[in-house]
C-alpha cells in the first residue's frame, strides 16, 4: 500500500470542507490516478489506515484550472492579497 504522501493526500492538493447539522467534514483530494480516471481522495480524520477512494467529476476540472487562491479573488472587491487568505467558503444561498 502506498503512503498518503505518495498519492498527494498528505498534504492534499485540495481540501473541501463542509458543515451540516451533524458536524463538519473534510474531503482531501490528491494526485491524479495513473489512468487519469480521477484523483485520490480521503476523508480527513480517517488516519493512515482509512479508506482511499477515487474521486471524479466536473468539479475536479474546475479545481484543476485554479493555479492559486489568488485566482479566486475579485481584485476590485477586496484589497486582500492571496497569501493573506487562510480560508475560502462557498455558501449556498437559501431561498
Amino acid at each position: 500500500m502506498r503512503a498518503r504522501s505518495e498519492l498527494g493526500l498528505d498534504p492534499p492538493r485540495w481540501a473541501l470542507r463542509w458543515s451540516t447539522p451533524s458536524g463538519t467534514r473534510e474531503l482531501r483530494l490528491g494526485d491524479e490516478t495513473p489512468d487519469r480516471a480521477g484523483v485520490y481522495a480521503a476523508e480527513a480524520g480517517e488516519g493512515t489506515s482509512g479508506l482511499i477512494r477515487i474521486a471524479s467529476g466536473s468539479v475536479l476540472g474546475l479545481l484543476g484550472r485554479i493555479g492559486s487562491p489568488g485566482d479566486l479573488r475579485l481584485r476590485g472587491l477586496t484589497p486582500d492579497l492571496p497569501d493573506d487568505v487562510v480560508e475560502f467558503r462557498i455558501i449556498r444561498a437559501r431561498g
